[in-house]
């Protein structure tokens, strides 16, 4: 029944008047592990106790006649105390989605340059690895000039600071956007902590006309003609090779509009006349583009079961030891934000990349 209901697109983080999810109500482990496994966020925190259901560790809803089972209510309480030990660095932190999978949860998080940027300094060089083993399995491929071609230069140091800097810069400040507007969200696996997937994306504008005139002299901005285009860009995305096949690279990208609408309200109680309302970013969502490289077989069916559509094979890029062919994907809807989520969060569901 749980199933159905939020297959039927029914929020399973839907709370009370008290700030209590279903968890709160559910009478033994097995509706307890359902919930967790479609996707209710066990650290909810109740206005009555304080405290979310997993971290008060007791059936707070005891006394009512639909839950005298005490066996029942025992399991229940034991079984949140496991969830609760899954994950204790998690409380720390704001998450954007969970699944699951076997003893462990894997959790996504707005990057932290304190701890998140040395696994990210890895994982980035595995991620030129991966696609170096499927553009040239010989290997013949030019490894320094393919980390150039994707724009990750300089040595362990160097990257370790940009990426320092990139984190430091996706944090609200002030309650305005960053200046470059891009965000990296990190999937963590718990209880190790252990970072297992990133996903960089940002905020960008093209305009809709020319820049310039047909004698090549820039043109005014009455001149121009047309809004400019907004839209989100998704850059790489990438889940370690121990933790493939597991739903993180889903997780991740159901994340990225989980995190835009949670950066829509703290925008819009900082600055409640530049940004009124939540659907000020909803026009760079109906537009989301990214490319992939064509053969990058396993990305394909990822993408495309999140609506994305291949817009051109871009021309070849010729790198010392191989060509490499990009795909442009595109996703064009006039969802606002909160059905995009629902439609994102349908997707992961059925989760299988």
């Amino acid at each position: 029944m749980i199933r159905g209901l939020v297959l039927a697109r029914a929020n399973v983080n839907h709370v009370d008047c008290v700030n209590e999810t279903a968890l709160f109500w559910a009478r033994d482990r097995q509706t307890c592990k359902t919930l967790l496994e479609v996707g209710i966020n066990p650290l909810t925190a109740s206005r009555r106790t304080k405290r979310s259901c997993c971290a008060a560790e007791v059936d707070i809803r005891a006394g009512t006649n639909w839950l005298s089972d005490e066996k029942a209510l025992n399991e229940r309480r034991k079984y949140l105390g496991e969830v609760s030990s899954l994950f204790p660095r998690a409380k720390t932190r704001a998450q954007y989605g969970h699944i699951f999978v076997g003893d462990c949860v894997y959790m996504v998080h707005l990057g932290n340059k304190a701890t998140d940027a040395e696994p990210l300094v890895r994982m980035e060089q595995e991620f030129a690895d991966d696609h170096i083993a499927f553009l040239d399995p010989s290997r013949k491929i030019d490894r320094a000039a393919w980390c150039h071609h994707l724009g990750i230069t300089g040595d362990v140091s160097h990257r370790r600071e940009v990426i320092r800097s990139v984190l430091e810069g996706g944090q609200l400040s002030c309650g305005r956007l960053p200046p470059d507007r891009r965000w990296t969200l990190v999937c963590c696996q718990y209880p190790q902590g252990e970072v297992v997937g990133y996903v960089h994306f940002s905020l960008k504008e093209r305009e809709a006309s020319p820049t310039r005139g047909d004698d090549g002299s820039p043109l005014s901005k009455v001149a121009r003609t047309g809004e400019p285009t907004r839209y989100l860009s998704i850059g790489y995305l990438k889940v370690d090779r121990r933790h493939m096949q597991r739903g993180i690279a889903s997780l991740l990208l159901a994340a990225v509009p989980r995190h835009l609408v949670k950066l829509a309200g703290r925008l819009r109680k900082a600055e409640p006349r530049l940004f009124p309302a939540s659907g000020t970013l909803t026009p760079f969502l109906q537009c989301i583009s990214l490319s992939v490289v064509s053969l990058n077989h396993a990305a394909h069916p990822l993408y495309r079961k999140f609506g994305f559509k291949v817009d051109e094979e871009a021309g070849s890029d010729v790198i010392p030891g191989t060509s490499v062919r990009w795909c442009s994907m595109s996703r064009n809807s006039q969802d606002d934000i909160e059905t995009l989520i629902e439609n994102w969060d349908a997707v992961l569901l059925g989760r299988s990349c």
